[in-house]
């Protein structure tokens, strides 16, 4: 029964797609404006580890299968790659 449950068209969790983690932030707000333009609602987020901080650059939440996958396929058409990132609750 998981299985069915996991084809619906909304999913368990929130998502983002992340497309990037940066040492400049610079860097990652090109990023995300590259992505704006795209028609994303993309964001920089820091990440805090032990002796730096990276700079994710991430879109989204999305909350349904369809919404998430048309934003990965225009994610893929301009080359960049991405991954999804659950949303902490």
């Amino acid at each position: 029964p998981k299985r069915a449950e996991s084809q619906d068209k909304f999913l368990d969790t929130n998502v983002m797609l992340q497309t990037g983690a940066f040492q400049q932030i610079s860097s990652a707000e090109q990023e995300m404006k590259r992505q704006t333009e795209l028609g994303l609602k993309a964001a920089v987020k820091p990440a805090k580890l032990p002796g730096r901080t990276l700079y994710l650059v991430q879109n989204g939440p999305y909350s349904s299968r369809t919404e998430l996958e048309q934003a990965r396929q225009l994610l893929t058409a301009q080359n960049i790659a991405s991954l999804v990132v659950e949303l902490q609750n």
